[in-house]
């Protein structure tokens, strides 16, 4: 929460659903797998690193891009 607190701006919708939503599977009994995703600039690092901060376990966070002809090349 103090993480939250030290922001100088709220969450949006989006943000604050998928943190709920990451938090959520993060108290289940089996591993999360879930990928994150959003426009460059949308905060996708910031709520991974509160989902850390706040939740009961851990996590790879892989910074990876892929591009969007990725699965057509070949």
């Amino acid at each position: 929460e103090a993480f939250l607190s030290a922001l100088h701006y709220e969450l949006t919708g989006a943000q604050s659903r998928a943190l709920d939503q990451i938090l959520e599977d993060l108290k289940r009994d089996r591993p999360m797998s879930r990928m994150l995703q959003g426009d460059v600039g949308s905060g996708k690092t910031l709520v991974a690193l509160m989902a850390l901060d706040i939740g009961p376990g851990d996590a790879v966070l892989p910074q990876e891009p892929v591009p969007a002809d990725g699965p057509f090349v070949g």
